[in-house]
């Protein structure tokens, strides 16, 4: 009877243990596991968009473990574009005008702020989309488009305000405000605000004066032997509106017979005798050019004069006065030859000699290099001047053999006191004066082939 009784209840815990009824330690498992999955945040996921806000969400532990190891997910900084905003100006006048406008940088933490403003709004909105755009500043270019920088270090949100002036009466302006910023890309960014435009009063005079467009003397630069530039710089003072030229040649008489005439179209070309330039046309307020005349002949004298015709309350044409400047004689771009010819060798002493044909240059300082030095001797036209060739003693060495070389010229030396036995390398080169890309002159170096030879 016992034993029956015991096998009755082995059997009981067997069914109650299979049915889960009684499993204490899953249970407590189970129980733990939950808590944690609760508990805990598995990750965050940052936006990918720009200006939308960081978004976090948990997910169960089970959850998570099971997405970090099917696809483990990128942590991403996700920043928000810099905010800018162009205000109404205010206090507007004939001639000046208050620009405005907000920043906020959001999450950059400095940028540089700065208005694009002036007449011609298809410019204004291409320049401040320009990546040089801050290279420009108010004394540049023309009143179409100009840049006026108002911070070099802005933080956080500010507001700005800056006056602008030399502006036009009765003229229509557009201008907006910028901010460029290093984005994580460590790229400069520019990010604007709309485009916003006014209107200057018109102008009133009591007496009915008019002041006539002016043009600054222009100087002359960068004279070579076929062409020279030529700055100026015009104020349209009350003209309304300008057609700007440069007119120049070999004839004063022509040259300044154009202040007589009444248009830009009416001055006809003559050869060398008289040619005409374009500068721009429709412009107001103030304008700088830079204008490079080409083909001209060498050696000569050449007229020139900068004019523009206006239109507006009253029209005509007026010029500077009539300035001039000689092209040089020589022409740079043909520069020095040097040849360097075959080494003589004998059993005390090599013979080194070449050419040299100086050109149209002059007052050249020819001088042979040589040494073991492939490299050093190769080398010698980087030091740009015959004083900064530093010698290092079997390696490379230095003799000059004319100290004024014009035209052509042949040129020989002896060398002793060779190493017993080695590979020498050798060339002829001559310094001469010449222009930079800034057309300042400057010392170079022109070498012929280098040779080699056996000190055996």
């Amino acid at each position: 009877m016992q034993f029956g009784l015991g096998i009755f209840v082995i059997v009981v815990l067997m069914l109650l243990n299979f049915s889960g009824g009684l499993a204490p330690e899953a249970s407590s498992a189970t129980a733990f596991e939950s808590r944690q999955g609760t508990n805990s945040v598995a990750g965050i996921t940052y936006s990918n968009s720009r200006n939308q806000d960081v978004v976090s969400r948990s997910v169960s532990g089970n959850t998570a473990r099971n997405q970090a190891q099917e696809s483990p997910r990128e942590v991403v900084n996700d920043f928000r574009l810099p905010s800018v905003e162009t205000l109404p100006a205010r206090n507007i006048e004939t001639r000046t005008a208050l620009l405005r406008g907000e920043v906020d940088l959001r999450d950059y933490k400095r940028g540089t702020a700065f208005f694009v403003y002036g007449y011609n709004e298809t410019k204004v909105q291409a320049l401040a989309k320009d990546s040089s755009a801050l290279s420009h500043n108010s004394n540049q270019i023309n009143d179409e488009a100009r840049v006026i920088v108002t911070d070099l270090n802005t933080r956080g949100e500010e507001s700005y305000q800056r006056s602008v002036g030399n502006l036009v009466e009765d003229l229509d302006y557009s201008y907006l405000l910028c901010v460029e910023f290093t984005a994580l890309s460590n790229d400069k960014e520019i990010v604007c605000g709309e485009t916003k435009s006014f209107s200057t009063n018109p102008s009133f005079s009591a007496n009915n004066n008019f002041s006539t467009p002016r043009i600054s003397s222009g100087r002359v630069i960068n004279v070579t032997d076929s062409s020279a530039d030529l700055t100026s710089r015009l104020d349209m003072m009350d003209g309304k509106e300008g057609t700007a030229f440069v007119v120049y040649g070999e004839s004063r008489d022509m040259v300044s017979e154009v202040s007589t005439f009444d248009s830009y179209r009416d001055v006809d070309e003559d050869d060398e005798d008289l040619q005409k330039i374009r500068l721009g046309r429709a412009l107001f307020g103030q304008s700088n050019f830079t204008i490079t005349l080409k083909d001209l002949d060498n050696d000569r004298l050449h007229y020139f004069r900068m004019c523009v015709e206006y239109d507006g309350e009253r029209d005509g044409l007026v010029c500077e006065r009539t300035n001039s400047f000689t092209t040089d004689s020589r022409d740079r771009s043909d520069k020095p030859a040097v040849s360097t010819s075959q080494a003589q060798t004998s059993s005390r002493s090599v013979t080194l000699s070449g050419d040299l044909r100086m050109r149209d240059f002059i007052d050249g300082y020819a001088f042979f290099v040589y040494g073991t030095d492939l490299e050093l001797v190769k080398g010698v036209d980087d030091a740009n001047s015959f004083g900064r060739i530093r010698q290092q003693l079997d390696r490379l060495q230095k003799v000059a053999v004319d100290a004024d070389a014009d035209g052509n010229q042949s040129y020989q030396i002896k060398v002793r006191d060779l190493e017993d036995s080695g590979i020498y390398h050798y060339q002829l080169c001559v310094q001469y004066v010449d222009q930079d890309q800034n057309n300042r002159e400057v010392f170079v170096i022109g070498c012929g082939g280098v040779r080699s030879f056996a000190n055996i």
